[in-house]
């Protein structure tokens, strides 16, 4: 038999009754936060502990088509808080960012906040890519940490054309008064025959609305077992709204928009 002396008895009941509430510093966005988010509403969900706790990837399919659309929700951490993130393929190109609208932690604005989705095209070789979520936000209450957690792709086949679409650095960054980022395309016919298909580039802008072609419909004619690769410069106009943008390189039958392969990668514009 477990006993209790009553003093005991008294204290416990006391805390049934009387549930501490939660430690609240009134203080402690100005002195922890505000010197670096000094055009943020303050908030408790700003600075509290989300953490990378139980962080992880997720994509919406088993297994996807070349060029087909992909979408990872990034999920974990303890308490809501402010977060930003970011996706990168195989190649180490970032294809996605998650953030508030300045990109520096100092918003001003709307925030994100986990779980949330990161976008981008499946490979166009069949097998198991290995791609990397990160994760940057508050840890602690000491600071910021950047954690990243890898996702499996999985392409089921092998597409006849794949395509690579690399910017110069990524991310590719363009000032407030835009100006011009350089980036390479690769082709690559699988197939041991001659292959004719259409190319086009289509950039999705920071509101999601997609526009294009920005570049072609080109008609190519590839040899058999061909590679290849081409620089284009990106010109982006003083008046493109700030934000996170995609670049999405399509090959394909562009009549009917049926797709062979694409690949894409974020850049953004500061505002």
């Amino acid at each position: 038999m477990i006993s209790f002396a009553p003093s005991c008895i008294v204290a416990l009941l006391l805390l049934l009754a009387f549930p501490r509430p939660a430690q609240s510093l009134g203080s402690y966005f100005d002195s922890k936060c505000a010197s670096c988010h000094y055009d943020d509403a303050v908030t408790c969900n700003g600075c509290h502990h989300h953490g990378a706790r139980d962080l992880r990837a997720v994509p919406d399919k088993d297994s996807y088509a070349p060029g087909e659309p992909v979408r990872l929700t990034l999920l974990g951490g303890r308490k809501y808080g402010w977060v930003r993130a970011s996706l990168t393929d195989g190649a180490h190109t970032e294809v996605a960012r998650r953030t508030g609208p300045t990109f520096a932690g100092n918003d001003g604005g709307p925030w994100t906040e986990l779980p949330l989705a990161l976008e981008g095209r499946a490979p166009g070789t069949a097998g198991d890519h290995t791609w990397s979520a990160f994760y940057y936000g508050n840890e602690n209450g000491w600071g910021h940490s950047e954690v990243s957690v890898d996702a499996t792709i999985h392409v089921a086949t092998t597409a006849p054309v794949v395509v690579r679409a690399t910017p110069s650095e990524s991310p590719l960054f363009f000032p407030p008064q835009g100006g011009e980022g350089a980036l390479e395309i690769g082709l690559s016919n699988t197939t041991h025959g001659v292959f004719e298909l259409d190319a086009w580039i289509d950039v999705v802008l920071p509101g999601g609305t997609e526009i294009g072609p920005v570049y072609g419909p080109l008609p190519l004619r590839l040899p058999g077992s061909w590679e290849g690769a081409r620089s284009l410069t990106l010109d982006l106009p003083a008046d493109a709204p700030s934000g996170v943008y995609s670049l999405e390189v399509l090959v394909g039958d562009y009549s009917t928009q049926e797709l062979i392969d694409a690949d894409s990668f974020a850049f953004v514009k500061r505002p």
